[in-house]
């Protein structure tokens, strides 16, 4: 086993935000390292499947980590200590944040800092 895969063993990262290829890719390749990953989003459907299977991965390989997605709105600081409280409850902690909640399209930079940034600055805070 790599060193890098030892560090990551049993560790839980969380991606908040959009399921994205990128979040996508990253989740295959972590959960495949033996870490857990949980995708925080408003919308789970597609992300929840993707879940689905990385866990009939980890049937066929006990090496691999496992997978969730949880349903959060990141509006106010409550619903997401309920977000991450539900990681925490499921997965026994949290070691790694990652905040994709910047990634959104089409807005005027009033918008994008009005709305993504205080979503990540309420998301920091309540880690």
């Amino acid at each position: 086993m790599s060193n890098e895969t030892s560090m990551l063993r049993e560790r839980t990262i969380v991606f908040a935000g959009p399921f994205t290829s990128t979040a996508q890719g990253m989740i295959k390749k972590f959960t495949s390292m033996g870490a857990d990953c949980i995708h925080l989003s408003e919308d789970i459907s597609v992300s929840k499947k993707f879940c689905q299977l990385v866990g009939d991965e980890r049937e066929r390989n006990e090496k691999f980590g496992r997978a969730g997605a949880i349903q959060a709105s990141f509006e106010n600081a409550i619903t997401i200590k309920d977000a991450l409280g539900s990681c925490v409850q499921t997965f026994g902690g949290i070691d790694v944040v990652i905040d994709s909640l910047f990634i959104e399209e089409n807005l005027e930079i009033k918008d994008l800092l009005e709305k993504n940034l205080m979503r990540s600055m309420i998301l920091a805070e309540n880690i």
